[in-house]
Formats: structure tokens, C-alpha cells, sequence
């Protein structure tokens, strides 16, 4: 019996403390030989980069430990937004002026020197990792192999590269986190894997509100300005593409979705240790429903 399947690990910033915590248990249960390929977005191409390189606890601690402090920023979203409109529609400006609501270069000191991630292994265990990435020029969704890239870390930062509230005006690779405009992609997967097994760990609630939608939109009308694509477009589609994702899942036995029970889930700007912890554990106990699904 086949018994190897797709591992798609979503994003959500610090939320991902769910998803560090379902590889985490994954990583316990040694199924590293079932699994055909680990695929993620936003967060989730750094939360499968440890997983691969069998440094789930070390990777993880980084969200409850390094992340608490000096990397999100969320006073700095409405003089950032104002920014952004500004440099948008009424005259260029200084974009490395523009204030950024996370700070990728503190969470990349952390995993080139605090934490780092064993680069060497992850380009020699075999198992393939894509990071599912935006082209800045062409508005394309693509998936990029990050294992056998000759940069993976530039690969990890552009997939963790948020458009609404992170603006690098030295982004030399040209791709972003594609989670804007697909946050998930089931169809994408389940045609190239037909009849294949497929566990997606997703870190947000799936009890879905207007103030998703909502949200989607303000994120929108941040990021529309900073780039020559429709931003604005792609977020206020954003909580429809996700829905229609979930319902395919919902109606293929072949997909098993595990997400954070009601009430464990971490925010995109969690910074309570506490409640980061309570999230990763909540991620380990759920992901004891994969082993019964692909066995």
C-alpha cells in the first residue's frame, strides 16, 4: 500500500507557531520516508526548511523565543500605511524610509547565527521543498525548489517577504510571498499529485468572519501602492480563494486538513509567549491525526 504523501505547510507570520508544532510531532514520528514533497507558504517554507533539516525544536523555539520581541511592530502600521499611500499617489517616497510593520533582517540574523539552519543538510536530504513564491514582474504564482537552490536563504526570505507589511526596496531575487493572491492552491496540488495523499497544515481559524474579509482589504489598500501589481485585487479575492480551497478539501478524501482548535490559534502579531506555547502545543496534539490518515 502507498502510503507517501504531500505535506503543504501554510503561512501566517506568528501564527506559525501551529505549524512549527505539527512538524515538530512529525519529526517525532520519523514518517520523513512517507512524505513525496513538503510544499509552503509565507511562514511555511521556514517552518519546512527546519522540519527537513530534523531542527524542528530548534526552529520553533525561535517563534517563542527570538520572536517575541524586536520583530513585529504593529504601532508602525499607520504611519506605514500613510507611507505607502503617500509614495503611491501623491509623490515617490524614500522607500527605505518606509516603516515596516516586521523586521526580516533581525528574524535572518536569528537563522544565520542564533538558530541557524543547517544549510548543508537541507540541500543533501533529498526530500524536495517549494516555496511558493509571487513574481514582482509578471504577477505569476510559481513554486520554487528550495533545496536545490544555490541560495536557499535568499529563497526563504522572499517567500516570508509580506506585501502588506514588509517593503524592501533591495529585493534583487524579484518574488515575494505569494499568500496575497493564493494563500493555498489545493487544485495546483491535487493535479499534479492525482489520487495522492495530501495533509495541509493551516495556522489560522477555518471558521471564517467578514473581519477576515475586512482585514484583507485594509491589507490591500496598504499594498497596492509599493508594487506594479494589483495588490489591492489579489487581497480582496483573497478570503474567496481560501474558501473555495477549503471546500475541495472538505470533498476530497484524499486531503486532511489540520488547523488550530477554536480558541488555540495564534494571530499574525502574537507576541505572548504564553500563548505562542499554548498554540505549539495545540499544533503537536493535532498533527496525531495525520498517522492515522496515511497509514
Amino acid at each position: 500500500m502507498n502510503n507517501r504523501f504531500i505535506l503543504f505547510v501554510g503561512g501566517g507570520s506568528l501564527a506559525g507557531v501551529f505549524g512549527a508544532g505539527a512538524v515538530t510531532a512529525l519529526q517525532k514520528m520519523d514518517c520523513y520516508n512517507q512524505i513525496e514533497a513538503v510544499y509552503g507558504v509565507s511562514v511555511g517554507v521556514f517552518i519546512g526548511a527546519y522540519f527537513l533539516t530534523r531542527q524542528t525544536e530548534l526552529g520553533s523555539s525561535i517563534f517563542y523565543e527570538d520572536l517575541t520581541h524586536d520583530f513585529v511592530f504593529p504601532k508602525r502600521i499607520p504611519k506605514g500605511l500613510i507611507q505607502r499611500l503617500w509614495h503611491g499617489y501623491v509623490k515617490p517616497f524614500a522607500p527605505e524610509k518606509i516603516l515596516n510593520a516586521v523586521d526580516l533582517n533581525y528574524l535572518f540574523e536569528v537563522v544565520k547565527h542564533r538558530k541557524p539552519l543547517d544549510i548543508p543538510r537541507l540541500k543533501s536530504q533529498g526530500t524536495p521543498l517549494f516555496a511558493k513564491l509571487l513574481n514582482l514582474k509578471t504577477g505569476e504564482v510559481v513554486y520554487q525548489r528550495v533545496d536545490n537552490s544555490n541560495d536557499p536563504l535568499t529563497v526563504i526570505e522572499s517567500a516570508v517577504s509580506i506585501a502588506p507589511y514588509y517593503f524592501s526596496y533591495r529585493n534583487t531575487y524579484g518574488h515575494i510571498d505569494a499568500a496575497p493572491k493564493e494563500p493555498i492552491g489545493l487544485k495546483y496540488l491535487v493535479e499534479k499529485y492525482p489520487g495522492q495523499k495530501i495533509v495541509m497544515i493551516l495556522n489560522q481559524s477555518l471558521d471564517r468572519k467578514f473581519r477576515h474579509h475586512l482585514k484583507n482589504v485594509l491589507e490591500g489598500i496598504g499594498a497596492n501602492p509599493m508594487y506594479d501589481l494589483p495588490f489591492f485585487d489579489y487581497l480582496t479575492n483573497k478570503e474567496k480563494s481560501l474558501r473555495t480551497d477549503l471546500a475541495l478539501a472538505k470533498n476530497n478524501s484524499n486531503v486532511l486538513i489540520i488547523s488550530p482548535p477554536e480558541g488555540q490559534h495564534s494571530l499574525t502579531f502574537t507576541t505572548n509567549q504564553a500563548k505562542l506555547l499554548s498554540t505549539y502545543e495545540a499544533g503537536k496534539k493535532e498533527a496525531e491525526k495525520i498517522s492515522e490518515f496515511v497509514n
